[in-house]
């Protein structure tokens, strides 16, 4: 036995041409089709005795790490030639319900990334500057390169199904004439390096993804999920008892707080919900999710703090892990019929943290801001105020200002010594004032009637 992997000398080598329309999937089949021949020629020369060895030339030899990725992580560089692109969407074509280990053929724009499925190389030549968008029709735009123009089709927003050419290009207000960005050799190794350190937690995040679910608020219907949601903010507000609380232990102690209400409303004790990765940059936000899931079990017979100390290990493993690639729903056939996992919004509650500055007001928030599909919880950084971004088609004020009060309930309750061996299961959630209007208002039903009237 030699001491090292694939150091032997060679007995069957197979030989095969490789055509100028190969992709990936027809190279992947001949390479099977030719093993096989290969296979039966080694049993063969192995019954007979006439297999000759010959040694292996380290010249011939190449390696690809399985982390490796393409230049610029898939992202087309215009100002390269039409064969260029046309190579990289061969290479990126493993075949329709197959696994693509590497990534997808893309677009770069700063909005979203275009995912393309086709790539066709015309014999003209506009001769318009590299990335100009010459056309937009049904069977996909045409863009000049560094020579020829291409037609790209099949086209998709990255992380979602097939959409329309027009459809697409409205969506990220580009008309005809525009010309698409050059990414910078800089930004292409920022990319691929950013997607190749990733690459080793992909199998994480696959697994999480599979196992996706999203906690149903009991106010909550399926069909009060939509991409049109009509999110409003409430206050930012504090929670005195968490003043003197170190920073750190403040986010696991409104995150616990949450994830405690959540399992308790929803009667679910394993909950996933999404956790801002905190991707900023325009750059890596069109390649990289900005929700990850997090993943919670939360007995309602463990401490208040065991809970915290689990969500401090999870929001530990989530920063190690960084977050994955849009493009991961589309590369794994299991995850593609996800239809929540392809919206823009797949856990319909979602937390985020922000720094926040003096004198931020309620309606001071934009439309990045409202990562969960029904509610966002926003955790300011600095002094632990937090406020909602809920949708107001499904949630009303009055409900968010009861949550709010929930949530500090458990926080204060979470601080107090006498509770802190206490099941979270049987901690109060109800203030003073809902107490009163549950036990007593709702139940004051007395009312005045004629004592000389009969009952029929």
């Amino acid at each position: 036995m030699l001491g090292a992997v694939d150091a032997g000398d060679i007995l069957v080598q197979r030989h095969f041409t490789v055509a100028d329309d190969e992709t990936a999937l027809s190279l992947n089949l001949r390479c099977y089709q030719e093993a096989e021949q290969g296979f039966d020629i080694l049993l063969s020369g192995l019954d007979t005795g006439e297999l000759i060895a010959s040694s292996q030339n380290p010249q011939d030899r190449m390696f690809s790490s399985r982390y490796r990725r393409p230049e610029a992580a898939g992202f087309f560089r215009w100002d390269r030639s039409a064969q260029n692109a046309s190579r990289l969407v061969r290479a990126m074509t493993f075949g329709a319900g197959r696994v693509n280990p590497l990534t997808c053929a893309k677009i770069y724009h700063s909005r979203f990334a275009i995912g393309v499925g086709k790539l066709d190389v015309q014999a003209q030549r506009s001769g318009a500057l590299p990335g100009t968008l010459l056309a937009i029709a049904a069977n996909g735009w045409r863009i000049s390169t560094d020579d020829e123009d291409v037609i790209v089709s099949k086209l998709a927003k990255v992380g979602s199904a097939e959409a329309d050419p027009g459809a697409l290009a409205c969506e990220l207000c580009v008309k005809v004439g525009d010309i698409l960005p050059i990414l910078s050799d800089a930004e292409c190794n920022i990319l691929r390096e950013t997607h190749q350190v990733l690459a080793v937690w992909e199998e994480f995040w696959l697994e999480r993804l599979e196992r996706f679910t999203s906690p149903r608020l009991p106010f909550q219907r399926e069909s009060d999920l939509h991409e049109d949601a009509r999110m409003e903010a409430s206050a930012w507000q504090g929670c005195a008892t968490l003043d003197k609380v170190v920073p750190s232990a403040r986010i696991d102690h409104l995150v616990g707080s949450l994830a405690i209400y959540l399992a308790r409303v929803c009667m679910a004790p394993a909950l996933q919900i999404g956790w801002d990765a905190g991707i900023r940059t325009p750059l890596l936000s069109a390649a990289l999710v900005r929700l990850v899931p997090m993943e919670l079990e939360i007995g309602l017979d463990l401490s208040f703090d065991e809970i915290t100390a689990a969500i401090h290990a999870e929001r530990k493993t989530l920063a190690e892990k960084g977050g994955y690639p849009l493009d991961l729903v589309n590369r794994y056939p299991q995850l593609g019929t996800n239809q929540s996992l392809r919206g823009a919004r797949p856990w319909s509650v979602a937390i985020s943290l922000t720094v926040g500055q003096e004198g931020d007001e309620q309606g001071d928030f934009g439309a990045t801001d409202a990562l969960g599909g029904c509610l966002t919880l926003q955790i300011r950084e600095r002094d632990g105020a937090v406020r909602w971004i809920y949708d107001a088609a499904v949630l009303d004020i009055g409900q968010v200002e009861r949550m709010t009060g929930h949530l500090f309930a458990l926080a204060s309750a979470g601080c107090n010594p006498e509770h802190k061996s206490l099941p979270v299961g049987r901690i109060d959630l109800l203030g003073v004032q809902e107490r009163h209007l549950l036990l007593e208002d709702w139940n004051d039903t007395a009312t005045a009637f004629a004592e000389d009237a009969c009952i029929h």
